[in-house]
């Protein structure tokens, strides 16, 4: 059984949005779209590859954030520093105990299956992503031009670092390629890859 990464987020204090955007456009990405989410307390930017997409997360509303509906979530804590602040989600069945997750800005009946290992914030929020397409296959509005002007193509994850791993190899073995799972404070290592060159980034800044 294996499973395609959706997309992967990273969580950042408001403050720091504008630094972690620019950053990100220092290295050579491009947004592709912007959202926000009522009634979930939270805004993005995304960036768009072929395959899967990077997600830059932050907090508007903390008070919507930690409703009843949201709370277990824990992406105020996420967003603050009291949790793990990276998010990864896929496409596919990966096999792992879930919840259900229905945001209020979902249509009715569509709801977010969250793996139950994630309830331990040292680990990253887990989910399947209810939709069955990558970037690639939607409408250019949707996915904005993805990355052709830095001339990279897909998005894998190399490596995550977590106080715990536990939850996390499961999720790495199904995942199409492998990723490696290591010990530490919480990072992301991306590879950025495309015809000419693949680009490593790594997540904090």
């Amino acid at each position: 059984m294996s499973i395609q990464l959706d997309h992967i987020f990273w969580m950042v204090p408001k403050e720091d949005v504008t630094h972690v955007l620019g950053a990100i456009a220092e290295f050579g990405l491009r947004e592709s779209y912007r959202r926000n989410h009522p009634g979930q307390g939270t805004s993005n930017v995304c960036y768009c590859f072929e395959n899967a997409f990077l997600e830059i997360l932050w907090l508007e509303s903390e008070e919507e954030a930690r409703s009843p509906t949201i709370e277990r979530t824990k992406l105020a804590d996420r967003a603050t520093g009291q949790a793990n602040p990276f998010g990864i989600a896929w496409r596919g069945e990966a096999g792992l105990e879930m919840w259900d997750f229905r945001p209020p800005y979902l249509p009715g009946g569509i709801s977010i299956p969250m793996a139950v290992a994630s309830d331990d914030t040292a680990l990253p929020l887990l989910f399947t992503f209810p939709g069955s397409k990558a970037p690639v296959d939607l409408p250019p509005e949707r996915h904005g031009g993805m990355q052709v002007d830095a001339g990279l193509m897909r998005l894998e994850i190399a490596s995550i670092s977590a106080e715990r791993g536990e939850g996390l190899e499961a999720l790495a073995q199904s995942m199409e390629p492998e990723f490696q799972v290591k010990r530490g404070e919480p990072s992301v290592t991306l590879s950025l890859m495309g015809p000419k060159k693949t680009s490593k980034l790594t997540l904090p800044l």
